[in-house]
């Protein structure tokens, strides 16, 4: 109790009054959520008629990050439309939560203990008690931790339900654990982009402190070999897709699928004040996410003018605290899809997010777009690569550091008009479900 309330007492140092109340106000919604589910039984269960089941192997609290929330907003649209079934742990048990027409649903599928044999018997009661003859598997980066990427046994559970129904497996990837046990692709030593490695003594100097780097050719194999079987796979953006099929062999291209992410964000018909007066560094206070590159920029944006603001959290509160110490106003974490509000109500007009990893997606991206701002982030994965195509923003070459970051920005302040994005070229939760929606229409998935 002493370490959690010391913990919670440098957290508030860090990121302020504000940032806690955001984080516990995203706990207490999670807890409501889940109470706004009653428990039900096989029958009624089986009586949805449910032709898929959704699979995340971690809590889909929205605290854990970006996959939970644009789940969580995917499959409100997509319960509109068709039964929903998401199976997941929480509280120390498999919870099978349902959802159609307004109505709420869950039961209890069993112990969630680490393992893959544990996973595997909740997926099969959960098959059994909806009736369900598909899985879309979400997260791959946390199956590891359930023993599913190993080479054995066999990639569990998965693996098992690929083996028994040949069509009834959809998966989502939303980085690249499939590749390496560091999905960020931040190397250490080094702290830096790796660039997808593939000398084999570079990645076992850099996965000292993992508990797989010896088994790292078998486990790219095993991982390779599930994702070639399945039926079909889902990535958020065509930058990603083309990286998957360089990297894992023998993945079919026309089984592979760019279905784009939302926050369920709604944009602002806003535009900045300009010239500029108010920068915000957006992004979780992670080593992949550039937090030692944050505190480096503060001071930079600080000589060109500009007023600094540092909003993301649940990364290492030293990283924080050094923001703050910088010149930052540090704001620390914000509930799903509040970033534009926040952002419009401070005065941000422009925002720089200093990840150094290559981003599959982005959707604090999509967050600024939504709030009018125009961008400036490293030339490195998915998140540039929508910059260049959309445009909205300035790139900066990753090797250049906080000084490219901030000489983008002063380019930036020389335009005469801020570039951004449409707002009809955002991506929305509707859009996505229709998205997959099709997707298991395609493949014959009975009912959707």
């Amino acid at each position: 109790m002493a370490l959690r309330l010391g913990f919670y007492l440098r957290l508030l140092r860090a990121e302020g009054l504000s940032g806690l109340q955001a984080r516990f106000g995203v706990r207490r919604a999670h807890v409501r959520n889940l109470r706004s589910f009653r428990p039900t039984g096989a029958a009624e269960l089986r009586g949805l008629g449910l032709p898929l089941l959704n699979l995340l192997p971690v809590s889909r609290s929205p605290l854990l990050g970006g996959v939970q929330v644009q789940l969580a907003t995917r499959l409100a649209e997509e319960a509109r439309l068709r039964p929903v079934g998401l199976l997941f742990p929480e509280a120390g048990s498999y919870r099978l939560e349902a959802q159609w027409q307004g109505q709420r649903w869950f039961h209890d599928c069993g112990p969630a203990t680490a393992g893959a044999e544990a996973l595997a018997r909740a997926l099969g009661r959960a098959l059994e008690l909806t009736g369900a003859r598909a899985v879309h598997a979400e997260n791959l980066a946390s199956f590891g931790a359930h023993g599913l990427l190993d080479a054995e046994p066999a990639l569990g559970a998965l693996a098992r339900l690929r083996a028994a129904d040949p069509g009834a497996l959809v998966v989502s990837l939303h980085d690249y654990a499939v590749f390496c046990p560091r999905p960020f692709q931040v190397e250490r030593p080094g702290e830096r982009f790796c660039a997808f490695s593939r000398d084999l003594e570079r990645c076992r100097r850099c996965l000292s402190n993992v508990p797989v780097p010896a088994r790292l050719e078998s486990t790219r194999a095993s991982a390779g070999a599930l994702l070639a079987g399945a039926s079909a796979l889902v990535c958020p953006s065509p930058e990603m897709r083309a990286r998957l099929l360089e990297l894992i062999p023998g993945l079919v291209p026309e089984r592979l699928r760019a279905i784009a992410p939302s926050s369920g964000t709604r944009p602002s018909a806003d535009f900045p004040r300009w010239p500029p007066r108010h920068a915000a560094i957006v992004g979780a206070t992670r080593l992949e996410k550039g937090a030692h590159v944050a505190a480096e920029l503060v001071p930079l944006l600080r000589a060109l003018g500009l007023s600094v603001s540092a909003h993301g959290g649940a990364g290492d509160v030293r990283a924080l605290l050094a923001v703050r110490q910088a010149g930052a106003l540090q704001r620390g974490s914000y509930a799903p899809g509040a970033l534009p509000e926040r952002l419009r109500a401070e005065r941000a007009d422009l925002a720089v997010l200093p990840s150094i990893g290559p981003e599959t997606y982005s959707l604090a991206l999509d967050e600024c777009w939504a709030a009018g701002l125009p961008t400036v982030l490293f030339d490195v994965g998915a998140a540039a690569a929508r910059v260049r195509e959309l445009g909205g923003g300035l790139l900066a070459p990753l090797d250049s550091a906080a000084q490219g970051l901030a000489a983008a920005v002063a380019a930036l302040l020389r335009e005469p008009r801020p570039p951004v994005v449409p707002r009809d070229q955002l991506p929305t939760a509707a859009g996505a479900a229709r998205a997959h929606l099709a997707l298991y229409e395609e493949l014959g998935i009975a009912g959707s």
